[in-house]
Formats: C-alpha cells, sequence, structure tokens
C-alpha cells in the first residue's frame, strides 16, 4: 500500500489518525489529542495507539518496536507477539488499517487481536477484500 492510498483511508475514518514519518513521530506525540498514529518505516507500516501513558505497538510482523523508536516517556506494549502477516506479504498497510478499523468500530484490544489470529492462514485474502471494498467503494 502506498502512501496516497494510506491516506485516503484516513480521511475516511471517523477519528483523528495521524500519518507519519519515523522522523516525524516525536513531534506526532508531543501533540496531546492524538491518539491513532500510522506510522511509515519506509519499508513497513506500525500502528501506534496511545491511551493515557501506554503506547500499544500494532505491528503484524512481531517486530519489537525499539526496531523503530523508542521513547521512555511511554509504557511501550507490543500487542503481536507472533507475526499475523505471512512471511512474503507486501500487505502490512492492510492489516494496519484493519487493526484500526477493529479497534475504533468499539472492539478492546483483545478481541481486536483475537479476529486477527483466528483468521490466520486466509488472513491475506479476508483482509485485502475488506479494505479494498472499503477505499474503493
Amino acid at each position: 500500500m502506498n502512501v496516497t492510498e494510506m491516506s485516503n483511508f484516513i480521511k475516511r475514518c471517523k477519528e483523528n489518525v495521524y500519518l507519519c514519518t519515523m522522523s516525524e513521530l516525536s513531534s506526532v506525540l508531543s501533540i496531546r489529542h492524538v491518539k491513532y498514529i500510522i506510522l511509515n518505516t519506509v519499508e513497513h507500516w506500525v500502528l501506534l495507539y496511545r491511551c493515557k501513558h501506554n503506547l500499544y505497538v500494532f505491528d503484524s510482523l512481531a517486530r519489537d518496536i525499539s526496531t523503530y523508536y523508542f521513547n521512555v516517556k511511554y509504557n511501550i506494549i507490543n500487542l503481536c507477539h507472533k507475526p499475523i502477516q505471512p512471511v512474503g506479504s507486501q500487505l502490512c498497510g492492510y492489516y494496519v488499517l484493519y487493526f484500526l478499523h477493529l479497534l475504533t468500530t468499539g472492539r478492546d484490544i483483545k478481541s481486536c487481536l483475537h479476529i486477527m489470529y483466528h483468521n490466520y492462514p486466509n488472513i491475506n485474502h479476508v483482509i485485502k477484500n475488506i479494505i479494498e471494498v472499503f477505499l474503493f467503494a
């Protein structure tokens, strides 16, 4: 997924979602009302969800956030402890958008993760279809 497609999805969100690069992340985190951040690491998309002093990190490849960023101001909680996205998949942006969709439609983190892991071997197909219908409808 490219930046334009990601931006188009964000424009449709009812929640305030910020899209930023690694170099912009500290500045975006300094804005008090920012709750959802989609981070573009150049080769990968990651969702950050800020709640009080916690920074929840959704990375479909289950990489530790310290791979990308370290900030002692927050209690960093990596949500994925094993990959959801199959090896070789190029759909990390779709995974981020689907998780964001689940999270912003009233589900708690635990149920969002359950949905993602429960659909696991067919998840690429499921997520791509859901997001493309939403993006291009």
